[in-house]
């Protein structure tokens, strides 16, 4: 059932993200992006990754209106806090910038924008790297001998 939704939330996703690219290349002249298999997969995972989020709120509230609450909380401090609306990294507020680190929107604009406009692929050196580096010294060692 879990499976089920996701994948059908991603069925219903899909062709809007597709359309929005298209629209945006005929009606605004946007190059369409180098990397497209890259865009397409990362929103898709993307988009898995908010479906869940939500199935795992309405697992938790008990009706309709209550659940609208919760995902306003959350909506909208992802959406000014990501750098989806203004560039976060550009701000003098420090606290800002730490308090986006932990908002999980902020991984998804960060990548959309360095597929769509440095051409970058969904693994990107830097990216892989960075992850790297995050895992620890075991993990490290596991990826060098490997």
């Amino acid at each position: 059932m879990l499976v089920a939704s996701l994948l059908t939330g991603l069925l219903n996703y899909m062709p809007s993200a597709i359309l929005m690219v298209l629209l945006a290349h005929f009606r605004y002249g946007m190059p369409i992006p180098e990397r497209w298999f890259s865009l397409f997969l990362f929103v898709a995972i993307g988009s898995v990754a908010f479906r869940s989020l939500g199935l795992m709120i309405a697992a938790v509230v008990n009706s309709m209106q209550e659940s609208q609450i919760v995902i306003q909380l959350l909506y909208f401090p992802m959406l000014f806090l990501s750098g989806a609306t203004f560039p976060i990294q550009s701000s003098n507020s420090s606290i800002l910038k730490i308090v986006s680190q932990f908002i999980p929107a902020t991984y998804l604009v960060n990548g959309i924008r360095s597929i769509m406009l440095a051409g970058r692929g969904f693994l990107a050196r830097e990216q892989s790297n960075r992850i790297r580096n995050r895992s620890g010294a075991r993990w490290r060692h596991l990826l060098r001998t490997h």
